[in-house]
């Protein structure tokens, strides 16, 4: 953070002394800080962090992603989206990342997102609304296929990375 704090996340419970379910705030000399609480309950292991901008925190989970005000406070502002597997094996999402325009890009373990078919790769507006104008067509394919990382260019485009044997065919 801009403060020089630190924001982790993984599959813990406690992190320096305070219990912490899978997302902490570090002090620039590495203590634990106390002050940051999560705005979240039972989202599983935090696979993924975004800091935007404005300071608000990204949180990739293993049941879909929140935002959070700089302080761990839950942004009200931002519409959690409704991540499944139509499989109903597993869902996450395991990689978030900011495009210039503030859309944010979700990749994980999921098939449909807010109702339409979203095999592995999704953009959220601002808001967290499904950003139906970005359509990856049939997505990632192959046995459990993911998206565990992307990489955003300066002119736009998307690398991709993760588990999956073809992208839309």
């Amino acid at each position: 953070q801009p403060n020089g704090k630190l924001i982790i996340g993984g599959g813990f419970n406690t992190v320096k002394g305070l219990s912490r379910s899978g997302l902490a705030r570090l002090n620039a000399d590495g203590s634990g800080d106390a002050s940051f609480e999560m705005g979240l309950t039972s989202v599983g292991a935090v696979r993924s962090l975004a800091l935007q901008p404005d300071g608000k925190i990204l949180v990739g989970h293993a049941s879909g992603i929140a935002r959070l005000n700089p302080d761990g406070s839950r942004d009200t502002n931002f519409v959690s989206p409704s991540i499944l597997d139509d499989n109903l094996i597993a869902v996450g999402v395991l990689a978030v990342a900011l495009q210039s325009d503030d859309k944010i890009l979700i990749g994980g373990y999921f098939t449909i997102v807010n109702g339409f078919l979203r095999n592995g790769i999704a953009r959220l507006n601002p808001d967290g609304s499904l950003d139906s104008a970005f359509d990856p067509g049939s997505g990632v394919q192959g046995f459990f296929p993911l998206i565990s990382a992307f990489a955003v260019q300066s002119n736009g485009k998307i690398f991709i990375g993760g588990a999956f044997l073809g992208y839309n065919g």
